[in-house]
């Protein structure tokens, strides 16, 4: 019980700041090594870790980045800024809605999201 409370949440942190400092090690990194320290520490077994992966989810991530990845490579992005910096008639708008949008993103985790909102 113990060991899997540490590795969760360690796994946990390094998912929050987005990595190990130091190291190369990324998101996905760490949901890997977390799983398999789970595996390996006899947290969960094979069979059980199968039965913990959601497939509708990762279907649904790698939906979404396929759209954002079409919206970004048709423009759609850049007419978007483009039209928030045309219709500002005062610095100060942009600069508060790019706030929002910072915050937004320290928010919300979801990398999909983050994709989606930043570059608006």
């Amino acid at each position: 019980m113990l060991a899997a409370l540490v590795i969760f949440l360690g796994t946990y942190l390094v998912l929050a700041i987005g990595g190990v400092p130091g190291l190369r090690t990324d998101r996905t990194g760490a949901a890997i090594i977390g799983g398999t320290l789970m595996i390996a520490c006899n947290v969960l077994s094979i069979e059980e870790a199968y039965r913990a992966i959601n497939y509708d989810t990762i279907v649904l991530f790698f939906g979404t980045r396929i759209v954002v990845a079409n919206l970004r490579f048709s423009g759609f992005f850049a007419a978007i800024s483009e039209g928030v910096v045309e219709h500002a008639h005062h610095p100060f708008p942009p600069y508060l809605y790019i706030g929002h949008t910072r915050l937004r993103y320290l928010l919300v985790l979801n990398r999909s999201m983050r994709h989606c909102a930043t570059p608006l």
